[in-house]
């Protein structure tokens, strides 16, 4: 009956019957999670969260009902509660520890982003993740010392990988490495950030005075 009234957007009535439905036949994790969906997509992101908070309290080893949770929640520009919902959804289930790792990532809390990415088991996803947080560290020779891995996995097909690996050995002036991996670039725009950085190797090697 409720997915009826919520075809019809009668999303009050279809919460009711929702709850009442519930109440006699106990529902599963997934039921919320088909609820929550439904009243999202209708617009009624309150009654979604609600829906989601009482899942999150009755099935607490759930780990999509984090994760959903987490994405609502991130949709509020609520990227902290984000975070932690996704971390607590990798306890359950590590497929989530990407996603984690990855709002810690953009929250700027590089070392706890660094200690989830450590458990990942996908070498080439936990990779590249790595190079990201190494950059927004400031740790460019760590990105250099992942280039092995980076050969390994296949990485380097991929110009932002490249280029990244490229622009580290350019801060630490390592200028041959670094052009050696700009030459290879195919990527427009990245192509473009790399000639303006190769006329600046040039310039810090007519004049070491320009690099300072």
């Amino acid at each position: 009956k409720f997915y009826y009234f919520a075809e019809l957007k009668l999303y009050q009535a279809s919460i009711v019957a929702a709850k009442a439905y519930m109440k006699k036949i106990p529902a599963n994790a997934q039921e919320y999670i088909s609820l929550a969906q439904m009243l999202q997509s209708g617009g009624e992101s309150e009654e979604a969260l609600k829906v989601l908070e009482e899942a999150k309290l009755k099935f607490p080893s759930s780990a999509k009902v984090h994760v959903l949770l987490g994405h609502y929640y991130n949709q509020k520009d609520m990227p902290y509660t984000t975070a932690d919902l996704f971390e607590k959804g990798s306890y359950y289930d590590p497929i989530y520890l990407k996603e984690a790792a990855e709002m810690y990532r953009r929250n700027g809390e590089l070392a706890h982003a660094l200690y989830l990415n450590s458990m990942m088991t996908d070498k080439e996803e936990k990779t590249k993740q790595k190079v990201a947080i190494y950059i927004g560290k400031g740790e460019f020779e760590k990105v250099i010392g992942l280039k092995d891995a980076l050969g390994r996995y296949g990485l380097l097909k991929n110009d932002n990988m490249r280029y990244a690996l490229a622009y580290a050995y350019y801060v630490v002036k390592d200028y041959d490495s670094a052009e050696a991996h700009l030459k290879k670039i195919e990527d427009d725009e990245l192509f473009s950030k790399a000639t303006v950085i190769r006329k600046n190797i040039e310039k810090c090697r007519s004049n070491s005075l320009e690099c300072i």
